[in-house]
């Protein structure tokens, strides 16, 4: 993975954990619910830099219209959402891109910008989300523990 060209298509940095999620795995599907973007998946609606930076987009477009309906930006903008990866029923998982990358929090929001705002990384949310510990109304359709995951180069 050729990080760099990845980040500067982005125009960011990307958080240690991710990264390394990224070196040991491709783009996933867990349990026919969540998706996680990869930057060199084939899949365009699994890649980073398609879906992520298109989902991240819509919520820019979004925000641009309806601000008072939203709390926080999208990316590029300080402190804005990137996104990272969705579920089947329409919620989007991001990064809240506060300070250096190892410190951005996670933000699970859903169409009507009802919002989770997890105090830790992209490894730890996951960890929480897929051993069951981590339960929020946000991704209401997720029943953990982790029980499926399918990949996708």
């Amino acid at each position: 993975m050729d990080w760099d060209a990845v980040e500067r298509a982005l125009g960011s940095t990307l958080p240690q954990d991710y990264r390394e999620f990224c070196s040991l795995y491709p783009a996933i599907v867990a349990d026919n619910f969540i998706r996680i973007d990869h930057p060199s998946c084939s899949n365009e609606r699994l890649n980073l830099l398609k879906d992520g930076l298109e989902r991240t987009e819509q919520l820019g477009e979004l925000v641009d219209e309806f601000s008072h309906h939203h709390a926080f930006g999208a990316f590029p903008s300080l402190g804005g959402l990137l996104c990272w990866g969705s579920s089947t029923s329409s919620e989007q998982l991001y990064w809240l891109t506060v300070g250096p990358a190892d410190d951005w929090k996670i933000v699970v929001g859903d169409l009507e910008d009802d919002h989770l705002v997890f105090d830790g990384g992209f490894a730890a949310f996951l960890t929480e989300l897929f051993s069951g510990r981590l339960n929020t109304p946000v991704l209401g359709d997720y029943v953990a523990p982790l029980s499926k995951v399918r990949f996708f180069k």
